[in-house]
């Protein structure tokens, strides 16, 4: 350790730490250096030195000539997290995925080292009491709880809504929403109700296609054409506002920004903790109860985890929902993904009512239904109107007729009956062709025939 304070160069800068990022991106599922991964690094590190107060080349050092020093290490430095705060499962990803891939990274044989169990999250009862889906009594079946998120999304601005709308209804990383382009938007076929996007998911280098919802595709559009109206293709859609710029001027110069006299800092992507701050203080509005220091139940990864179990209850196989939120294998992702979009796109329609957050399909059903009850009586009335008008040409072409009859065929004004004699006289009168000679005869006839 007093190589490492009396040179006065830091962790990285030592040979077992360089080895240590070459193996990250040789070993990269995406052929790049992990970027993420090495953030995670920065966070550990300096800790884990600090505690061992050795430095990095001494512990391999150490470490091959014993692993088990390097098993005790880590169990101390764990140990040790804790007792300064640090929750039990963050201590153990810390020490046991970050730390411990130093070591396996530089050739000492981890295999055997054993982590302690992971505990169930506190995160877990907390989430418990703010459910994202409900049972429905009525309905009898589980819903999402639109109160709770319409609630919450009220509370956003526009722009982080749009992000979670985008997280809710795609089962995307967060980092994968904060990574749209403007031109993600723009360049696809304004005709599409969903717009789609093909790529390849950063944790685990998976190829994967995510479909986002008609509402979320709205809002996305929306964004677009006002605030990001102004912004090239590749420029990125969820970027800070100016208020957050002042916010940011202010801080760095510890006096507020002055128009006309004072440049703005530049615009900047979205950064995902601004995001998950920007969800803390909208939670927290809506009523939910925050502690410090304690995930929110309506953070981004939760709302992520919505969309898997939305394909779950549409009765989705868990190799397709897998595919579609790029955990699967790649050979299995693949033969997903070379289906045509038609067809993806219909089994994503199985999954989109049960995550539309601003309106309840149920209730759309239910007016449709209501709907097609109600046509179904214009159609069955206007069906009894054809009837009528065709009776009533019926009953014109009959007036017509009896208005060629001879006066004594038409009813009897005044008893309303038909004057049979006089029908009987009439015929007489037809079958003699009008003759009334040749008439009289034909009724002498009828007369004698009927005595």
């Amino acid at each position: 350790m007093d190589k490492l304070e009396s040179k006065q160069i830091t962790w990285e800068d030592f040979a077992t730490v360089k080895k240590w990022k070459q193996k990250l991106e040789l070993n990269s599922i995406k052929g790049e250096f992990p970027e993420n991964t090495w953030k995670s690094a920065k966070t550990w590190m300096p800790k884990y030195v600090k505690f061992s107060q050795k430095t990095p080349d001494e512990l391999i050092e150490e470490a091959l000539t014993d692993p088990e020093i390097a098993e005790l290490s880590l169990r101390r430095f764990f140990n040790y997290l804790k007792k300064e705060g640090q929750q039990h499962n963050s201590a153990r990803m810390g020490t046991y995925g970050v730390i411990q891939g130093f070591y396996s990274n530089n050739r000492i044989d981890t295999r055997k080292f054993k982590a302690p169990a992971e505990q169930i999250a506190e995160v877990v009862r907390t989430d418990s009491n703010y459910p994202v889906f409900v049972w429905d009594d009525e309905r009898q079946k589980f819903k999402l709880n639109r109160p709770l998120l319409q609630g919450f999304l009220r509370k956003l601005n526009d722009r982080d809504e749009t992000a979670a709308l985008c997280m809710i209804s795609s089962g995307d990383d967060v980092s994968d929403i904060l990574k749209l382009t403007v031109g993600f938007v723009r360049n696809q076929d304004p005709r599409h109700k969903r717009l789609v996007k093909y790529d390849i998911r950063d944790k685990t280098g998976i190829a994967k296609i995510s479909f986002y919802s008609k509402e979320a595709t709205r809002k996305v559009r929306i964004l677009v054409n006002t605030s990001r109206k102004d912004a090239k293709d590749n420029d990125p859609l969820f970027v800070n506002y100016e208020s957050e710029r002042r916010r940011e001027f202010r801080m760095k110069n510890k006096r507020a920004f002055v128009e006309g006299i004072d440049e703005l800092p530049p615009v900047k992507p979205l950064h995902r903790r601004s995001l998950e701050t920007d969800f803390r203080i909208a939670a927290a509005k809506i009523g939910v109860t925050l502690e410090r220091g304690k995930q929110s139940p309506l953070r981004p990864k939760r709302l992520r985890k919505i969309f898997r179990t939305a394909c779950e209850m549409a009765g989705l196989s868990d190799d397709r929902t897998q595919s579609m939120m790029g955990h699967s294998k790649k050979t299995s992702s693949q033969g997903y993904l070379e289906q045509p979009r038609e067809i993806l796109e219909r089994r994503y329609m199985a999954v989109e009512p049960i995550i539309t957050v601003l309106t309840d399909p149920d209730d759309n059903e239910e007016i449709i239904k209501i709907q097609k009850e109600n046509q179904k009586k214009v159609d069955r009335l206007e069906e009894l109107e054809r009837k009528q008008d065709q009776m009533q040409e019926q009953l014109n072409s009959f007036a017509e007729l009896n208005q060629d009859l001879p006066m004594t065929l038409r009813k009897d004004p005044n008893t309303g009956k038909m004057n049979v004699e006089s029908v009987n006289v009439d015929m007489d009168m037809f079958r003699a062709g009008g003759n009334e000679e040749k008439a009289d005869i034909l009724r002498k006839q009828r007369e004698k025939e009927n005595e």
